[in-house]
């Protein structure tokens, strides 16, 4: 895999999350949905096709209070690891209102 893409990604976005963390910091943040960024998948640097899914669903994932519990590197690594593993495909395709479903 292209280490890069995952380094230029992080520096990229590890400081708007730290201070976005800081500005919400104290709020009340129980029930809202935190924020999706860009996975990279371990085959994405050397397949022939490049998929870039925009608009993400994004309702029942992490939780801002998760978020503001995680440090960036982590953070951003959720999705990557889920890609990783395929757990896409396991994902149900019936549910016609959702954004896998689509």
């Amino acid at each position: 895999m292209d280490t890069n893409l995952i380094e230029r990604r992080n520096a990229e976005y590890q400081p708007l999350i730290e201070s976005f963390k800081e500005r919400i910091k104290g709020l009340e943040l129980e029930g809202i949905t935190g924020p999706h960024f860009p996975g990279v998948g371990e085959c994405y640097a050397e397949s022939n096709y490049k998929f870039v899914f925009c608009g993400w669903e994004t309702y029942g994932w992490d939780s801002l209070t998760d978020f503001m519990q995680k440090d960036a590197e982590q953070y951003l690594c959720i999705t990557d690891d889920r890609l990783n593993r395929y757990e896409p495909l396991g994902w149900a395709s019936n549910w016609h209102a959702t954004f896998w479903g689509f």
